[in-house]
């Protein structure tokens, strides 16, 4: 995002559930980037890469990117640009780009939107999705929010259940697509 400090942000009820296991869910390392405008992949490249050069206990075949709206356009762009670097990516609420589709194919992602939020939403992601399908991709779904708008659906998808579990499940390297 954009608007939140780094402060505020690593106590957001996502990111609090992931240095505590109390919920059951794997202890992960998070990194929340922040940007003022667009977001520039090889930046992000960069700056990854700095975090697992200084932190080699991070497993580089389990490196996961989720965003919503801003957040969500950062990891579609960013996965758009590094494919190979993701074991899936969860983009929300987001205006797919579906011009380079091609590396995308056995990317494993999960795309959320609300029927009400803009058209280039609400109707892109489901193209993103028929595109993908009709490039091969076995590993792309979608979740659609009956009535929510922009702002409802990000709350619907906090409650979404089995969310981390489908992203956890997911590793590099990646086999012909097939969903693990």
């Amino acid at each position: 995002g954009s608007r939140r400090s780094i402060e505020r942000s690593k106590w957001t009820g996502e990111v609090k559930s992931f240095v505590s296991t109390q919920d059951g869910l794997p202890s992960a390392h998070v990194l929340v980037p922040q940007s003022k405008g667009l977001w520039d992949a090889g930046s992000l490249d960069k700056m990854l890469d700095y975090v697992l050069e200084t932190n080699p206990t991070i497993d580089v075949n389990r490196i996961y990117c989720v965003g919503y709206s801003m957040g969500g356009k950062g990891t579609w762009e960013w996965a758009l640009t590094s494919p190979n670097r993701f074991a899936a990516i969860i983009p929300k609420a987001f205006i797919p780009d579906v011009s380079k589709l091609k590396g995308m194919v056995e990317l494993p992602i999960w795309a959320m939107v609300g029927t009400r939020d803009s058209k280039p939403r609400s109707e892109g992601i489901p193209a993103m999705k028929k595109a993908l399908q009709e490039l091969g991709s076995k590993v792309v779904k979608i979740t659609v929010f009956e009535g929510a708008n922009h702002a409802t659906a990000a709350g619907r998808s906090k409650q979404l259940e089995g969310v981390y579990e489908w992203l956890f499940s997911h590793r590099l390297p990646r086999s012909n697509g097939e969903d693990r």
